[in-house]
Formats: C-alpha cells, structure tokens, sequence
C-alpha cells in the first residue's frame, strides 16, 4: 500500500516483526537510505517464531529450526546483515530420513534402495518405474497433489511419499494442497518433458551443482533473528516497537494512520506493509477494503504446537534428520525432529 509521489515513500510502517518483517526492513533499509523504516510487533521480542531457548543444555527451536542454502535469498539476507559467522552446517546423518507408517522406515535415497525397500509392494514399485508411460495432463485444470500423485505414480507411493512430505512441508495433506500452489516445480517438470523422469534426467544433465543443504545458526535460529534485529536498531536506524499490536489502521490524505494498543500517539506513514498471518491481515484491511479481506480471511493455516525433549540417552541410535507421519498411520504428530543429530551444540548434556 503506497501513496508517496514519484514511488518512493519518506516512511514505511512495517506491521509484523518476525522474518517477513525483519527482512522487509532490511532490504528497504538498504536500498532507500533516506526513508524512515519503523516495525510494530504485538509480541515482547522480534523474530516471530524464530525462537531459540537453551535450558538444562538443550537448546529447543519454537519454529523452524534452519533453511536450505540453495535459497539464494536467504544466504544474501545472512552475508549483508554480517551473520555469515554465525551459519552452521548439517550433518551428513541429516540426509537419513524415516517415515512411520505401521513400524519406522528409512526412507530409500538412492536407487537401489528404492529397490530394496519394504515400504512399497514389487507391484507398486513397477507403477512407480511406470511413470514415463503416463500421458501428461492435456488440461490446464487444477488439481490436488493426491490426484496428482495417484495419477502419475499410483496411490501406495502417494500414501506413503507425498502424504509424509505434504506433512513435513506443509503440515497438510495431499488432499488440501493444490499441486500447482504447493510444488509448481513437479507441474512443470510435467508439462515441459511430459513426465517427472524424463523432466529430472533432463535437467540432472544441465544441473551445475549439488542441490542445498540444510544450514542454521550457532544458537539457533533465534540467534539470527536476535541479530538481525540488533542490526536493523543500531546500524540501519530502523525503528522498532515491540509489545506494539496495531489495532486499527486507516487512510488519510497523504498516506496511512495506525492506532497501536496502548500507544499516547497514533502513527503516520505513507506506505504501509502488512507482514502478518493472512487472518491479522484480514481485520487490519476489512474496513478499507472488504473484498480483499474477505480473500485473506479464506486463507487456512494449519494449526501447530511444537513439543520439545530433552534425553540423556535413547534406545533408539539418532542417525537421520527424524521421521515424519502419514495419514493412514493414525498418530497424533506430524513428525519428530532429532535436533542434536542434526546439528552440532543441541545437546551438550
């Protein structure tokens, strides 16, 4: 939302603190010098659910808990802000995945494995194999990725596969994700080659390096977000105000007028930038424009608690990145991340 002559605001309101927000400001910071950057976030502390917390040694992620380094986005927000310091690699354990469907698998990573695995039936397997048989989609029609799936590689591989990922991912189901929303990349791969072989050996012949690797932060991702914060304040003069919630926000002439909670004054800027969940969003738009709140409104979020644990010792040797869940498994978790066999520092009881 922006009124300023000539596109380039003199303010910025940015309402939301966590990544979305923080990174916002950084790169209008950077880019536009002159304008005032301010943040106001309903919560005591920046970050969002970036959050990290020591206790007893164990370090325990809120939220996310790293991010890939192919995401050349990522890595340039990390390098300009001076956290390159801070990154920390996975291990190569982070690699082995498994997937609980009646008992733990291990998730086959190579060919071979795909053939040796339990988890699908020979049968199965062949209708997997099948897939460069299949016929590409002749309609431009949407489609869930379990249409998609059962389609193109039948339904056990489904059932098992992309539910686990839909699950890891999304915390979804196949059944409520739209395969062009969620993964256009396995879309494209369909219409320009005609299938998900031919399109992967197609462009594993041009691929000119490896895929990403997991990377997070000594301390966790808290710690960036801690230190991006920090940078934005005292480097970038950016403006934060926390335990801040906007309760209102309005036109006038020359640009918007925000109402915070709690606040003596009201605030004015000429462009505003909602980094909010889709359903914050919705009531700050709903009297200045109902129809796009109304869109916003129809956005669904999956509901998540993240559990954390902390064990001296386990049965079970802690080899892989963890395991997910499928629906047919009945449980009631997504999956379970093995923090310590991920990264280094996690653990240090």
């Amino acid at each position: 939302m922006q009124t300023a002559k000539n596109n380039q605001p003199r303010s910025v309101a940015i309402i939301g603190g966590g990544i979305s927000g923080l990174a916002t400001a950084f790169f209008i910071s950077r880019r536009f010098p002159g304008v005032h950057v301010a943040i106001f976030e309903k919560a005591p502390r920046l970050g969002g659910t970036m959050q990290s917390e020591y206790r007893d040694d164990f370090l325990f992620e809120a939220g996310p808990n790293g991010f890939l380094s192919n995401r050349v986005e990522t890595l340039d927000l990390v390098k300009e802000s001076g956290a390159e310091s801070l990154l920390l690699r996975s291990s190569d354990a982070a690699r082995i995945r498994y997937v609980f469907t009646d008992r733990l698998w291990r998730l086959p990573d190579t060919p071979p494995a795909f053939i040796r695995t339990g988890l699908l039936s020979p049968r199965d397997k062949l209708r997997v194999l099948g897939e460069v048989f299949v016929p590409p989609k002749k309609d431009n029609e949407d489609e869930s990725l379990r249409a998609f799936g059962y389609r193109r590689l039948g339904r056990r591989f489904t059932d098992i596969f992309l539910d686990a990922m839909s699950a890891g991912i999304y915390a979804s189901t196949p059944d409520r994700l739209s395969v062009n929303a969620a993964f256009p990349a396995v879309v494209k791969l369909e219409k320009d080659h005609g299938g998900l072989f031919r399109g992967m050996m197609k462009k594993k012949k041009k691929q000119a390096g490896p895929g990403g690797v997991l990377m997070s932060f000594r301390g966790g991702v808290g710690a960036f977000a801690n230190h991006l914060a920090e940078h934005l304040a005292k480097t970038l003069s950016v403006e934060c105000h926390v335990g801040a919630p906007v309760t209102q926000l309005a036109r006038t002439a020359s640009g918007y007028r925000l109402t915070v909670k709690g606040a003596e004054t009201e605030f004015e800027a000429d462009s505003v930038i909602l980094a909010t969940p889709a359903f914050v969003s919705a009531e700050l738009m709903a009297p200045m424009d109902r129809e796009i709140a109304d869109k916003l409104h129809a956005i669904s979020y999956s509901p998540i608690a993240v559990v954390g644990f902390g064990y001296q010792r386990l049965a079970h040797p802690l080899d892989g990145f963890g395991l997910l869940t499928t629906t047919q498994a009945k449980q009631r978790i997504l999956g379970v991340l093995w923090d310590s066999a991920i990264f280094p520092g996690r653990a240090n009881a």
